[in-house]
C-alpha cells in the first residue's frame, strides 16, 4: 500500500522512464509508488543521503542468492 504523500506511477511508464523516475525519487526525497493493474504493486525509496552504509547491500544481479 503507498504511503500518503507518494507519487504514483504506472508501471509502463516506470519501465520506460527508470532513470528518470529514480532520479526524481533520489532529488526529491519522496518515493514513487509504482502501479500494476491500477493496484500498488513497488516502491521505489530513495536512500538516505546521511545513510551511506546501506547503498550496495543489494545482491540483485550479482547472480548470488539470499
Amino acid at each position: 500500500m503507498e504511503a500518503k504523500g507518494d507519487e504514483l506511477i504506472g508501471l509502463s511508464r516506470a519501465k520506460a522512464e527508470f532513470n528518470k523516475v529514480t532520479a526524481h525519487a533520489n532529488e526529491t526525497g519522496r518515493p514513487v509508488t509504482v502501479l500494476k493493474r491500477n493496484a500498488p504493486w513497488v516502491r521505489i525509496v530513495p536512500i538516505a543521503v546521511g545513510d551511506p552504509g546501506e547503498r550496495g547491500k543489494s545482491d540483485l544481479g550479482t547472480g548470488k542468492e539470499g
